[in-house]
This record gives C-alpha cells, sequence and structure tokens, in this order.
C-alpha cells in the first residue's frame, strides 16, 4: 500500500477548504435577506449600497451601515416602482439598469413638482440660512483637542460616554487615569493643534481617521471617537475650535442655496418614501443581513 505524502496531502486539504469558502462567499452573496411584496433583494445586490462607516462624532452610536444600505434599496425599488406607476421612461436593460433609471427619474419629477433648485432660493433666504448654521458651514481652520488614548474599543467606548457629559477638568483625570500615551498625557492630553497647514505631517502621526474626526469636532467641548494609524483608540475632546472666517461672496452665496437645496431634497424624499413604504409588506431575514461584511473606513469630514 502506498503512503501519500504529507505535503501533498496538505495541498489537497488547502484545496478542498479554499472551494468550500469559495462556495460558501457565493451562497451568502446570493442569500436573500429581505423581500418586498415578495420580490427578493440579495446580499450581492445590498453590497452595492454599502457605504463606508461614518466617522464618529459625539457619543451617539453609529447605525448600521447594513441597515442603511437595506433601506437605500427598498428606496431605489419603490421609487422605481413609483415611476413607472407614473408613465416615467427609462432606456431597455437588466431590471438593475432600469430601477436606477426610473429611481433618478422619480427624484427629477418631485422637485420640479415642488420647485426645489438652487434658483429658487433667493440671496436673502440664503443669507438668514446661513446665520442660523454658521457654525455647521464655515470650514475649522484649526482645533487644539485632547484625548485619552486606549487599547481596548469595550474602555474607549465607555470613556466616550463618559466624556460628553463633562467638563475639561473631569475629562483630565480620565487623561491622567486612562490614557496610554506618555508625551500627550504629560499635558493633560492636549494634541496637535490641528490645521490644514500642517494635515500631511499630523495625518502620518495620527492617521485619516483621527484626523477627520478632529476636523468634525465644531465647538469647544464636543467629544469624538476614532481609532489611530497605531490601532490605538483615541477619545477626544475640543478644547478650542477656530472656524475660518469666510466674508459672504457670490462663492459662498452658491454653496449656502446647494445646501439649501440639498435640506429641502431629502425631507421632500423622506416624506413620500415614508408613503410608499407604508403600502407595500416588507420582510426582512435578520440572520443573512448580519452576515454581509462590514468593510472600509471613514471617511474624513
Amino acid at each position: 500500500m502506498k503512503h501519500q505524502h504529507p505535503a501533498l496531502f496538505g495541498f489537497a486539504v488547502a484545496g478542498i477548504f479554499t472551494t468550500f469558502c469559495s462556495f460558501v462567499a457565493v451562497a451568502r452573496a446570493g442569500a436573500v435577506v429581505a423581500t418586498v411584496n415578495g420580490e427578493p433583494i440579495t446580499a450581492v445586490e445590498l453590497q452595492q449600497f454599502m457605504q463606508p462607516a461614518a466617522l464618529r462624532i459625539g457619543a451617539d452610536p453609529l447605525p448600521d451601515p447594513r441597515y442603511q444600505a437595506l433601506e437605500d434599496a427598498i428606496r431605489v425599488r419603490l421609487f422605481a416602482r413609483e415611476g413607472k406607476r407614473r408613465g416615467l421612461k427609462a432606456p431597455d436593460g437588466r431590471a438593475a439598469f432600469v430601477r436606477a433609471h426610473l429611481h433618478q427619474a422619480l427624484i427629477r419629477a418631485v422637485l420640479d413638482e415642488r420647485g426645489i433648485s438652487v434658483d429658487a432660493v433667493d440671496d436673502r433666504r440664503a443669507k438668514a440660512y446661513f446665520e442660523a448654521h454658521r457654525a455647521e458651514i464655515l470650514k475649522v481652520a484649526s482645533v487644539q483637542v485632547r484625548a485619552v488614548v486606549v487599547e481596548d474599543a469595550a474602555l474607549a467606548e465607555r470613556l466616550l460616554q463618559e466624556a460628553a457629559g463633562i467638563g475639561a477638568e473631569a475629562f483630565g483625570h480620565l487623561v491622567e487615569k486612562h490614557s496610554l500615551d506618555v508625551d500627550s498625557k504629560k499635558n493633560g492630553g492636549l494634541i496637535g493643534p490641528f490645521d490644514h497647514d500642517h494635515i500631511g505631517g499630523v495625518d502620518k502621526d495620527f492617521g485619516a481617521a483621527v484626523v477627520g474626526v478632529a476636523f468634525g469636532l465644531r465647538r469647544a467641548g464636543q467629544v469624538g471617537l476614532a481609532q489611530g494609524s497605531n490601532g490605538q483608540y483615541y477619545v477626544l475632546r475640543a478644547e478650542q475650535v477656530q472656524l475660518d472666517p469666510s466674508p459672504w461672496t457670490n462663492d459662498l452665496a452658491r454653496r449656502v442655496k446647494h445646501l439649501v437645496v440639498y435640506e429641502q431634497r431629502e425631507q421632500a424624499l423622506k416624506d413620500l418614501y415614508k408613503r410608499l413604504r407604508a403600502d407595500v409588506r416588507i420582510n426582512i431575514d435578520e440572520k443573512a443581513l448580519s452576515q454581509i461584511p462590514v468593510t472600509g473606513t471613514p471617511n474624513p469630514a
């Protein structure tokens, strides 16, 4: 009786395992995660709507991107169906291609019906919107932050929740008790300041996610959480925030008008989606949805 060489046996096992994993991946991709009036939405379709995780600004938990992707996929189907009911046109092609065109056609129709456009926003309204949202609109010129740096994700989450409800002095105590970064700990957790003139060097030191969260803190006392390029977690608290004092120019006015239109657009589409969603039967397979991997890193603001 001949004995099989151990190396050949190992390659055979590895090949079988790889084939099995590929089969599982394909099966999961074809898994039905939800149905809309019996029409299936598969995992592979849902992955087309997946977005990178958002930056963690504030202590509120981030929504699961899989559920957001599912809502987006459902919206495309409902808007496409409504567009078809209204007699809107789309080029011939695969079902997903036709749905995408009907979805966009309906959005254009809704905006036209409601008169939502940049040209419909006059300067007076744009200026009033700007004054009411100045802190959110103006670019952050520089920000000085304090950080508690830890290695455990669960501890970072707990510290973030605690940091959201305390002042600068109490945050300093968290730095003293928990932070692992020796250099910043000597200065009460101070890191930065972050400004756009030195963004390259700062990015290399801390990583894009930390820099993105730092620039996302729009007022003193606001907190956030990010994982640095070193794998450690940074619980951040803004100490000083300096906004770029941009004058009111035609370019800024145009930008603000686009923000007004975006807000109107989102509200109009939200109202329509809510109405259409109430008229259909939606079933979600929570287990299949939970098996879709969440990939990608946050996009810096």
